[in-house]
């Protein structure tokens, strides 16, 4: 997903993943359906759907020598391998270098930093030579590009020609998700992480369609512009300042919403099945922190049960499982729920961390576990937290082609467990579970260094969790809260 604080580095590095039009987690995060779209998870990883999630204990597993490889931090990343489709997740638009005319000239590099971008390739090319998930390195030539590559280094490269060349490193593996972090991007991501992000502007997260020529809001931000003019998620935004939204070049030019706090800015919306209106908000400081929504169906939908709905946007953010938590008290303060509907549609995944604790809350028991090439195994286990009935009550899980990693790994280990049905379309099949790396400059790398498997061995990769309910998506810009379809059929699944 995308908010308007990620849109500049978007524009800057659109080459980067302009073949690779899908959704991941990491990058800027879209999801149309029917429609051209580009990366997943802006607000989540720049690289995305991601994200540096706190270490969780890890079981052993092979390591090359002390010297060799940086000591490694588990996140719940997860990315497809290979091919990418409209709504998967994808590569990350990446902070590459890019020179602007003026711009100050980077001295020669010295000795002292080329020996510690030496040593920073070389760290990780071990990381990646002693856990890269595919021992084949997806056919690239690991072992011949390091005597070329330290080449080039020892003949002079400033930081950004070195940084935009471990880009370019990692992004050869093309597993589309595995990604390089210049010092810069490793402090933004760890700050959106904690949710503590804030930026100028009016508050949402976004995708857009290029063939529609307009964007669309996928979460608005609390106490937010967006908010407190009345905008909702599904709602479109047409043009900013007369202009059209998405440009005749298919670029969104959402940036303009951008600017000094308390200019404003009007924008012309439209809600589906609605007339266009013009806005006109104030800009503000904006907390880029994601927020749980939750209420309970009415009778329209619900009949006479009390059937909750919960929307889950993300797995990524340090401290998510605590507002599931919080949402689901909510819920049940007037007593037990007949049924609960959790929306993963949007979700491009996360730590495994917050994955295993929302788990927690409604299964108990061995959910499956993620394994080494080398077939070491850590389990991810629900601890059985009860929360009125939350360890009965019928579930439903939303899914979508958008539903990427730990929200697949989240819907289909609840399936396969039995305690929950899936509603929608078969989610993206991506479920590497990639690793933080950190270097001697402040860099990192998030390597896929383990698959997540089910208790019988199996997994989604490159197949995605089939549903048990499909729905035909009309697309997540095509309908409103009141009428989703989606929302409809997970209702009368759990009404029956």
């Amino acid at each position: 997903m995308c908010n308007e604080a990620t849109l500049n580095k978007l524009a800057l590095h659109r080459a980067l993943v302009s073949g690779l039009l899908a959704l991941a987690i990491g990058g800027c995060g879209y999801v149309t359906e029917g429609a051209r779209i580009i990366a997943r998870e802006a607000s989540s990883i720049l690289a995305p759907k991601t994200p540096t999630a706190a270490p969780r204990p890890t079981a052993p597993r092979p390591t090359a020598p002390p010297s060799a490889t940086p000591a490694p931090t588990q996140v719940a990343t997860v990315g497809p391998r290979g091919t990418t489709a409209a709504g998967t997740a994808t590569p990350q638009a990446r902070n590459t270098p890019t020179p602007v005319p003026g711009a100050t000239v980077e001295p020669t590099p010295n000795a002292r930093q080329r020996d510690t971008q030496l040593k920073v390739f070389q760290d990780l090319w071990a990381t990646v030579n002693d856990n890269y998930i595919y021992e084949d390195f997806n056919g690239v030539d690991w072992a011949g590009l390091k005597a070329p590559t330290e080449a080039k280094i020892r003949a002079g490269l400033t930081d950004s020609a070195f940084q935009k060349l471990m880009y370019e490193i990692v992004d050869s593996l093309k597993d589309d998700h595995s990604r390089y972090q210049s010092p810069t991007e490793v402090k933004e991501e760890q700050a959106r992480f904690k949710g503590e992000q804030s930026y100028t502007g009016i508050g949402i997260q976004w995708d857009f369609s290029v063939e529609k020529r307009y964007v669309f809001v996928l979460v608005v931000y609390p106490d937010s512009p967006a908010e407190r003019a009345g905008i909702r998620p599904h709602d479109h935004i047409l043009a900013v300042e007369g202009e059209p939204a998405v440009n005749a070049d298919g670029e969104p030019i959402v940036s303009k919403v951008r600017g000094p706090e308390g200019s404003q800015v009007t924008i012309t919306v439209q809600t589906p099945g609605g007339a266009p209106r013009d806005l006109t908000l104030t800009r503000a400081k904006v907390l880029a922190k994601s927020n749980i929504e939750r209420r309970i169906l009415g009778a329209d939908m619900a009949g006479n049960k009390r059937i909750g709905y919960i929307l889950m946007p993300t797995f990524y953010e340090a401290g998510i499982a605590d507002q599931f938590r919080s949402a689901l008290s909510e819920l049940m303060k007037n007593g037990n729920l007949d049924g609960l509907i959790i929306d993963v549609r949007n979700n491009g995944g996360g730590s495994l961390a917050e994955l295993e604790k929302t788990l927690s809350v409604l299964a108990n028991g061995t959910m499956g576990s993620e394994t080494t090439r080398a077939g070491s195994q850590q389990m991810l286990r629900a601890r059985g937290e009860k929360i009125g009935n939350s360890q009965s009550v019928p579930l439903a899980i939303l899914t979508s082609k958008s539903s990427v990693s730990a929200a697949e790994i989240f819907a289909g280990t609840l399936q396969y467990a039995k305690r929950a049905r899936t509603v929608g379309q078969d989610t993206a099949g991506n479920i590497e579970v990639l690793y933080t790396y950190k270097f001697a400059d402040g860099s990192q790398a998030l390597i896929a260094s383990e698959t997540f498997r089910l208790p019988n061995g199996s997994n989604w990769e490159g197949k995605g969790v089939k549903v048990d309910v499909p729905v035909p998506n009309s697309g997540w810009d095509e309908f409103t809260e009141e009428t989703d379809p989606g929302i409809r059929a997970a209702a009368a699944l759990l009404a029956k």
